[in-house]
């Protein structure tokens, strides 16, 4: 288990080598703490996590999905009462050495933290180990506050990727985790960041109205700050193309199949124009040659482009050599043929809902068909389903005016706008 230099001002470490630890460092505890059976954290459902839960530790581990991260992890219940996650079945295994089968060794760091536990429970040992500190409940009582600093109240920005920044401070201990609903309150994300954090979002035209909370390492959860700003529609020029999903969302599961595949996902815009290229999710360096399609939703090809992986990672783009029409509020399917049988995935992303990032739309699964789909071994319309997945396939998108088409009269309205 490893414990990162950001978890050093925690109470929950004091008196242990963590807390001696600075931003940059990283100190890692015991012997097959993280045992047999782990709980991996998902962010995508982070609705699942109490409000104001307070991670501390971070230990990358790998799994079925190809990597996911372990936390230790605290939060307060509604009854008041202080709610501990391990996140594992062996942390008793830095207690001491004596188990049913295998072996480990006493960590002074976890018997030390355990203690500061037990005490903010308000429980005190009858006797105390030898190289222990005696621990005391917390006093503290009063939550952090938390504060917006971009964009500013009232604000008019662009629609589109959009990152809330603002600061957060304590009294009595320090800020424990911060964070943030896009919707009123509807739902919330754990901000990256404490004293500063940030926030990156897809930011739909309209009122945006933010609510922003913490909780510090005693536990204790601000009533939410709300702050409003308005959001401009998005123009998709030459100069500035739009995709559903920017550089910054990175997928976690990448695996290797055990056929070439082309996997896929339907997408619709609410405004005519043109596909430059179709996006895609490389996760593993490769020497293959992908090979990216635009459909339409009957399965007629309208675009192929190859894209060289070369090492290629992350985010890439496969360009058609002549950009492809598409209609406003009409189905197409963007698609990708993996030779190499590697492909980014989240299963059940579209089963509920789609993605909006407007003008662009990733579809609801069976809101115009499947969504997304695959198809192995050769290239082709992609059909079969599993899972609601999406495969993060993406499109790069201008809009009529902003690609090679000419104009001689007067400005669309959307343009017109975004030039005011």
């Amino acid at each position: 288990m490893t414990v990162p230099g950001e978890y050093a001002p925690l109470r929950f470490w004091r008196n242990t080598a963590v807390a001696t630890l600075g931003p940059t460092d990283e100190l890692t505890l015991g012997q097959n703490i993280v045992g047999y059976e782990w709980d991996p954290e998902y962010p995508e459902y982070a609705d699942w996590y109490p409000a104001g839960r307070v991670l501390l530790s971070t230990t990358n581990l790998p799994s079925f999905a190809g990597s996911d991260q372990h936390h230790l992890s605290l939060y307060r219940a509604p009854s008041g009462a202080l709610v501990f996650g391990a996140g594992t079945v062996q942390w008793s295994w830095g207690l001491d050495a004596t188990h049913d089968y295998g072996t480990s060794t006493e960590d002074l760091n976890v018997q030390q933290a355990t203690v500061n536990l037990f005490a903010d429970m308000g429980v005190q040992p009858a006797t105390l180990q030898s190289g222990l500190v005696t621990a005391s409940a917390s006093t503290d009582t009063a939550p952090p506050t938390v504060a917006v600093t971009s964009p500013a109240a009232g604000a008019s920005v662009p629609g589109g990727a959009l990152t809330i920044t603002g600061t957060a401070s304590d009294t009595g201990g320090a800020v424990g985790v911060v964070e943030i609903s896009t919707d009123a309150g509807q739902t919330w994300r754990r901000a990256s960041g404490r004293a500063n954090w940030n926030y990156t979002y897809v930011a739909a035209e309209g009122t945006a109205d933010i609510r922003v909370r913490a909780a510090d390492d005693s536990l204790n959860l601000s009533t939410p700050l709300s702050h409003t700003f308005n959001v401009e529609p998005r123009v998709c020029s030459a100069s500035s193309p739009c995709s559903l999903w920017d550089d910054a969302t990175t997928p976690t599961e990448y695996k290797q199949n055990g056929n070439p595949i082309e996997t896929g996902s339907r997408f619709r815009t609410d405004v005519a124009g043109f596909i430059r290229g179709i996006r895609f999710y490389i996760g593993q360096p490769t020497s293959a040659t992908f090979t990216a399609h635009l459909w339409s939703n009957d399965g007629q090809l309208l675009g192929e482009a190859d894209f060289p992986g070369a090492g290629a990672l992350g985010w890439v783009e496969a360009t058609f050599a002549t950009p492809v029409p598409v209609q406003a509020n009409t189905t197409y399917v963007a698609s990708y043929f993996s030779p190499n049988t590697y492909y980014a995935y989240t299963n059940g992303y579209f089963a509920t809902a789609g993605f909006a990032n407007p003008p662009l739309y990733a579809l609801r699964d069976g809101e115009a068909g499947a969504n997304g789909v695959y198809r192995y071994d050769t290239p082709g319309f992609p059909t079969q389903t599993y899972q609601s997945s999406n495969y993060w396939i993406d499109v790069t998108f201008v809009e009529e005016f902003a690609s090679h088409t000419f104009f001689d009269g007067a400005l669309p309205a959307r343009l017109e706008r975004q030039r005011e």
